[in-house]
């Protein structure tokens, strides 16, 4: 029996030269079929099962590279701690973002600039909103030993900046409705522009709740400018999608949609920076408090 589960492990673990072959073979096999429009031929029936099988085989080797991939990048320092370390993944985002947000908001200018674009304008607005609140906390991480008042300060702060993406949205959504301007992308990579916003999204809330547990006010308000971001990107998206695949006969009906979405989306940004704004104002509250209870306590 064990002979036999050797075997049948080695039937379905082929060595990497051999599946190599296979995989060519079963790729030029199947474009043939397809490019001819042989699928209901005896060349055909022999082509898919090894194919079939060739991709089980295939799939069975994902597991095993996947985790010899894995120790070899924990064997990098920089990777392992990014891999291990919640506080210094947050870090190196906030880094990456704040690059990202000053190169974006840079070009977006210069495109204002250029063409004496109001969308342009709006965008560079956003993206520089983005910057500062993503500096702000990146100069409150640098700084050193964490102090709970100047991180719920920065807190709060970001609670306030938010309020000013409000106006961008605001802006992006008067344009719309004003001039009928949208976002375009050229042939099929509007979908890789939703697949990425949808992820973002979902990626934006996960993280709120995983950081939620570190109890850092610092990570948190880097989280919550992650989710305000991707709420403005799918406002942004639903505007390149009608403009793509719309109509002229259902402007209105466009219009509709614009707003009911641009009013959701800056009435949730207000409420994340309005909920900041009240947590981190407690927060500073308790902080201050504290010292003043401690002395109370010494001096009686």
């Amino acid at each position: 029996m064990k002979r036999f589960l050797q075997n049948l492990r080695g039937l379905f673990y082929p060595n990497g030269l051999l599946l190599t072959l296979l995989m060519l073979v079963s790729a030029a096999g199947l474009a043939a079929v397809f490019l001819l429009d042989a699928s209901d031929t005896a060349f055909a029936y022999a082509v898919f099962p090894v194919s079939a099988y060739t991709l089980s085989a295939a799939v069975l080797r994902i597991p095993p590279l996947a985790r010899g991939a894995k120790a070899r990048l924990h064997r990098n320092a920089f990777l392992r701690r990014y891999a291990e370390e919640l506080p210094f993944r947050a870090e190196v985002s906030l880094c990456f973002s704040f690059a990202v947000n000053l190169l974006y908001a840079l070009l977006k200018a210069a495109a204002a600039l250029r063409f004496r674009s109001g969308w342009f304008g709006a965008l560079a607005f956003y993206y520089a909103s983005l910057g500062t609140m993503r500096f702000l906390l990146l100069r409150r991480v640098r700084n050193g030993a964490p102090d709970p008042l100047r991180s719920f300060q920065a807190y709060r702060a970001v609670g306030f900046l938010l309020l000013t993406l409000t106006a961008a949205v605001g802006a992006m959504a008067f344009t719309m409705l004003r001039y009928r301007a949208a976002p375009a992308y050229p042939g099929h990579l509007i979908f890789a522009v939703a697949a990425y916003t949808f992820f973002s999204l979902g990626s934006a809330i996960t993280s709120i709740v995983r950081y939620r547990k570190l109890g850092d006010p610092i990570h948190s308000a880097g989280k919550a400018i992650a989710l305000a971001s991707a709420l403005v990107s799918l406002f942004s998206l639903q505007a390149a999608l009608l403009a793509a695949f719309g109509h002229g006969d259902d402007a209105a009906w466009q219009r509709s949609m614009h707003l009911a979405t641009g009013l959701s989306v800056f009435l949730l940004i207000s409420g994340i920076a309005s909920y900041m704004i009240a947590t981190g104002s407690r927060a500073i509250s308790e902080c201050r408090a504290a010292p003043s209870a401690a002395k109370k306590r010494l001096t009686a």
